[in-house]
């Protein structure tokens, strides 16, 4: 960069609690600290999160901003609290930017799922309200991509997305990925832990419940397999909020048995032993704009089985094993074929961890410190 530039972050998502959101916002400050010693950041935060962040870097100071996203005060109130004289740009890590920002801003898209699948059955709203709040969605979602300085998309896939419902020019979205957890530190590590299992018997899925991650289709596929693997289970984690209860009362009322919930775990660390006591990571997913559960089931030795829908193919490759989301009888044989060959898993194992390689935070910090110098 020519000079000192003062730039804005909008982190109100940062923490693990906000799942990708969260992780994404986290690692890239954490990130920029590390590279860029020259400029000087502001970081808004929560109530929630503000004691969380713990500015590494004299030049990264935190300020509260404490307006819960996707709200009216959001809209019309955040805007007058955010110092606009000090910044020369302001990045904001999600689509929610408000229709008062005036200053130059960068937006990260992560996917169009407002736009591809706007249902009701994705909300616990009234009618009335549901078709204002998506409206409303759809303006700011509008207002923020045709009035962005710059964009960041995560995938090709949503760029290719992005391009085909907004008129911009290509050169407006740059591709950055996302990562995972940090790499193992070597092969051998990984397969002195994980090949030397000779069964399976546990499934692992990591996510949110929204009606497009399939889950219900995954677990009658579950119910199905458990007639052939009896000690066969399947570890759901995720959150505690409508859509895990809605999917909790369908196991209950199809009488399911070895489905196991183990709630929301904000701890990387706790993730990372729950990845190692499973066995095969399933991701039936519908839609995906980027998918970062299945790339760290792959860092932590797991063979994968997943959704060939939205950008899943584009960032797992060979370190996959794909079914049409939609077919419950393709997906149950490919979850069976894994489950049955252990030289499947081994190959998925192996082709997984090179897969894993490619993608690194820090890379996703210094290319998005790049962009910066194009503001």
């Amino acid at each position: 960069m020519s000079k000192e530039k003062v730039i804005g972050i909008d982190a109100r998502f940062y923490g693990s609690k906000n799942r990708g959101l969260g992780r994404y916002t986290t690692k890239l400050i954490k990130g920029l600290e590390k590279i860029d010693k020259r400029n000087k950041y502001f970081i808004y935060l929560t109530k929630e999160n503000f004691d969380l962040y713990k500015p590494r870097n004299k030049n990264f100071k935190k300020k509260l901003l404490n307006i819960r996203w996707y709200s009216w005060k959001e809209q019309l109130i955040l805007p007058f609290l955010i110092d606009w004289k000090k910044l020369d740009f302001i990045h904001f890590p999600h689509f929610n930017v408000p229709l008062l920002t005036f200053k130059p801003f960068i937006v990260t898209i992560h996917d169009l799922i407002l736009l591809k699948y706007p249902t009701r059955k994705a909300t616990t709203l009234n009618r009335f309200y549901y078709f204002f709040k998506m409206r409303a969605y759809k303006l700011i979602l509008w207002r923020t991509i045709i009035s962005s300085a710059q964009i960041i998309s995560v995938s090709k896939f949503t760029k290719t997305e992005i391009l085909k419902y907004f008129r911009i020019k290509s050169s407006k979205a740059e591709i950055i990925y996302e990562a995972c957890l940090d790499s193992p530190k070597s092969w051998a590590e990984l397969k002195k832990f994980r090949l030397k299992s000779s069964s399976s018997q546990k499934l692992l899925y990591v996510g949110a419940a929204y009606p497009h991650k399939n889950l219900k289709r995954l677990l009658l596929v579950f119910k199905n397999l458990k007639k052939r693997y009896k000690e066969l289970e399947l570890l759901i984690v995720g959150g505690d909020g409508y859509f895990f209860k809605e999917i909790k009362n369908f196991v209950k009322i199809k009488k399911m048995q070895g489905v196991v919930f183990l709630g929301h775990v904000e701890n990387e660390k706790e993730l990372r032993k729950i990845y190692k006591k499973a066995d095969i990571f399933v991701f039936p997913s519908l839609y995906e704009g980027f998918g970062l559960p299945p790339l760290e089931a792959m860092r932590e030795g797991l063979p994968v089985v997943s959704s060939n829908a939205g950008s899943i193919k584009e960032i797992l490759k060979d370190g996959a094993y794909y079914f049409d989301p939609v077919d419950r009888e393709d997906m149950e044989r490919k979850i069976k074929r894994v489950l049955s060959s252990e030289s499947l898993r081994r190959s998925l194992i192996k082709k997984g961890y090179l897969r894993v390689q490619k993608f690194s935070w820090q890379k996703m910090a210094k290319q998005t410190f790049k962009l910066y110098s194009k503001m």
